[in-house]
């Protein structure tokens, strides 16, 4: 689980990263509020697209769902829900 978190803060810093030197390395050069705003939302969905990537294409060859493993749809003792049908 913590790796997971870790993995996916790295990707996001190391997308955001241009957005960083764009903004804050060039002295003397205003960025307009219109272009941090714009260079956010590309940042932002470039990682959403990213983790989808990883998400649907590369983890199922890396792990596999159990059917009736222990905790698989335990919601009898959690504070989970069971799906609406």
């Amino acid at each position: 689980m913590i790796f997971r978190l870790l993995a996916a803060c790295l990707l996001a810093f190391v997308l955001a990263l241009p957005m960083w030197v764009a903004i804050d390395e060039h002295p003397g050069v205003r960025v307009t509020a219109t272009s941090v705003v714009v260079m956010l939302g590309a940042v932002l969905y470039a990682d959403l697209i990213a983790l989808d990537l990883l998400r649907y294409n590369v983890a199922p060859h890396l792990t596999t769902v159990v059917e009736g493993a222990v905790g698989l749809r335990d919601f009898g003792t959690s504070c989970l829900v069971p799906p609406t049908p």
